[in-house]
């Protein structure tokens, strides 16, 4: 005896189909749509399934794709029922159905339904495989091609929308899924129809979900989940539409995917930490500068007071040395904090190098060697300082994670290569070379091959979430474009990982940031020179140290009083200002000066402001833009340059015209 599944919303047709196969002793089970079908399934396997073709809830061809689905059902025979079989033919291809029946007069019908079973108990069904019975019978239908024609199009509009939408019953199964639904939940229509929502959420977001759902059923109106929802390692919002077609109630699930958007606020919410801790750094900074400005004045001073020869004078050199590189690590800070310019000059990088290791040493764990091989003699690249140190902090800090879990070796090389392939020959050490090589080697997991080629890419990681920004080698690769190098990388899995930056090398014996020229004799002057300072100590070192060599100088402590003073006597030769004062800046106070008397000579000095820069301060009028710390070589310089009207000559040449 065969089972036999009828499933139709229409009542004649189930009492039809029901009467008529129970008299032939059929065991029949009917079902008024698709989801009441795939419940009858979960307990009764059929040998012939009769389906219609429309109905509510889900369809026939979606109930045909989920029988076909499951391996239990492979051996049930199909059979689907439509008005508008032939309208429809060339859309049944896509159906996995087995044969179909064009709706006709009742008697006919059960002929049609009689032909297919015997088939089917006789084994014969390779003779009605894709067959469509009836339709002899079938006039066309104008209006039936008009609704498939509609539901195509709202099908077409739907699989296009970027936004999931599930519409589920008043028991809150899913009757319908669009493609964009099916990817946000990561589960094929097939799985997807007739599951009951709620179980699709994560156990603990159930009851919030839940509360949801019946505040949307009870008021009639829409409602928005908040907290987001993860599906498939998407995160997603939900928004849940109450809707109703006379008594039949359905409910709209809108699905967005928010997994973007979380990413670039939480990368927004870095951004303005960044940049509140850039604001700090430039305070420091700004503060930093005024403090070693009279480190610099007082030890410059007492190592002129010295006679040749003093054994003090090498102390006070060694003071000067470290002011120097105090100097060069507030620079730093400006630039991490972005409120300088970068500065591209020509870097011995080995020194550059050797600084940032230092600062790692702190914070590598002692499982992992450090090994440092750099060649002092390595020629000068064009780059900034700062950009240099992030790409060894960059690199170094890839290479630790990756030897995070074991340990292992970090090898730091800088040495030369000639020109050519980017690939290192043997000649390291060779001063007549055109590369200067940074290599960052680890003993670490290594990269696999299926991602290497994706590492510069922004935001990309293969760090565990939380642990990496997928930014630091999309920097690294900026920054060595920008310096017209090349970046190369060897890496297997489990071998470790060598990265290699090629830059082209500078020729050039300018003197490294971190060497300092001796003192030299500071430059004399009889003008009458205005200081204009808030900070007391530095004002007042200035006073002492131009007083010393013969210049005649007034102490101003804000800029206010010193432009009042200006345009009472304007009987100064040059006005040194800073910057940031209370009640009038040093610009304000410049260009009042300036609209008034043009020729009046005027030196800016900064420790740290994001307002002015050295290109603002010229189109004011000044004639010499200084940046805090300032020495009092620089200082001396700059008064006689700006009083002459005339460059000075390098310290340490003789001054004379070439022959």
């Amino acid at each position: 005896m065969k089972k036999i599944l009828m499933v139709d919303d229409h009542p004649v047709m189930r009492k039809f189909m029901s009467d008529h196969l129970g008299k032939k002793g059929y065991e029949v089970s009917l079902a008024a749509d698709g989801l009441a079908a795939l419940e009858i399934l979960d307990t009764f396997t059929p040998d012939i399934v009769f389906i219609d073709l429309v109905m509510p809830n889900i369809g026939g061809d979606k109930l045909c794709r989920i029988i076909r689905s499951r391996p239990s059902l492979n051996h049930v025979f199909v059979v689907v029922f439509s008005a508008v079989a032939l309208e429809g033919k060339d859309s049944f291809e896509s159906r996995p159905a087995d044969a179909y029946i064009a709706k006709a007069p009742l008697g006919k019908l059960a002929g049609y339904v009689d032909a297919v079973i015997s088939a089917v108990e006789e084994e014969r069904t390779d003779e009605i495989r894709g067959r469509i019975f009836g339709s002899e019978d079938v006039l066309e239908r104008t209006i039936s091609r008009e609704l498939l024609a509609s539901k195509k199009h709202y099908e077409m509009i739907l699989s296009r929308m970027s936004e999931g939408l599930l519409e589920l019953t008043d028991r809150l199964r899913v009757v319908f899924a669009n493609p964009a639904a099916m990817d946000i939940i990561g589960l094929e229509e097939e799985m997807l129809l007739s599951a009951d929502f709620c179980e699709l959420i994560a156990e603990d977001r159930r009851p919030a979900i839940s509360e949801k759902l019946k505040e949307a059923k009870r008021t009639r109106r829409e409602v928005v989940f908040d907290s987001e929802i993860r599906f498939n390692r998407n995160l997603v919002s939900m928004k849940f539409i109450p809707a109703t077609s006379g008594e039949d109630f359905r409910m709209l699930v809108m699905l967005k995917d928010i997994t973007r958007q979380k990413k670039l606020e939480r990368q927004l919410r870095q951004a303005e930490k960044m940049e509140a801790i850039g604001n700090l750094a430039g305070g420091i900074a700004h503060d930093l500068n005024n403090i070693l400005s009279p480190v610099f004045g007082y030890t410059e001073m007492a190592m002129q007071s010295l006679p040749a020869g003093a054994p003090a004078a090498k102390n006070l050199q060694n003071v000067i040395t470290a002011a120097n590189r105090a100097r060069e690590l507030v620079h730093r800070i400006l630039q991490f904090s972005r409120r300088s310019e970068e500065d591209i000059r020509p870097v011995k990088i080995q020194f550059v190098i050797k600084e940032t290791l230092k600062l790692l040493h702190a914070s590598i764990p002692a499982t992992i060697e450090i090994r440092e091989t750099i060649d002092p003699y390595c020629d000068a690249v064009m780059a900034d300082a700062f950009q240099i140190q992030q790409i060894v902090m960059n690199l170094c800090t890839n290479a630790f994670h990756a030897m995070a879990d074991d340990g292992g070796v970090l090898d730091v090389l800088l040495y030369q290569v000639d020109r050519g392939p980017f690939d290192p020959p043997s000649l390291r050490g060779n001063r007549e070379a055109d590369y200067v090589v940074l290599e960052v080697a680890d003993t670490g997991c290594g990269i696999d091959s299926g991602v290497i080629d994706k590492i510069y890419d922004p935001y990309f990681t293969t760090k565990q979430m939380g642990k990496g920004t997928g930014l630091g080698l999309s920097v690294v690769h900026g920054i060595v474009e920008k310096c017209n190098g090349q970046i190369t990388v060897d890496s297997k899995a489990g071998e470790g990982t060598i990265f290699r930056v090629y830059f082209p090398a500078v020729r050039t014996d300018a003197v490294s940031a971190c060497e300092n020229p001796d003192i030299a004799v500071m430059p004399r002057g009889s003008e009458s020179i205005m200081i204009v300072d808030d900070d007391d100590v530095i004002a007042r070192m200035y006073q002492e140290v131009l007083n010393g060599l013969g210049y005649r100088v007034s102490v101003f402590d804000n800029g206010r009083d010193a432009c009042d003073a200006v345009m009472r006597a304007p009987e100064f030769d040059l006005i040194i200002t800073d910057m940031t004062m209370p009640g009038k800046t040093g610009a304000e106070l410049a260009a009042e000066v300036l609209a008034v008397h043009p020729s009046m000579p005027v030196i800016l000095s900064t420790g740290f402001n994001e307002r002015i820069s050295e290109k603002k301060a010229g189109q004011i009028g000044v004639k010499k833009f200084l940046l805090k710390p300032v020495s009092i070589m620089e200082l001396t310089r700059a008064i006689r340059e700006v009083l002459d009207g005339c460059d000075l000559p390098e310290e340490g040449s003789d001054g004379k015209e070439p022959n």
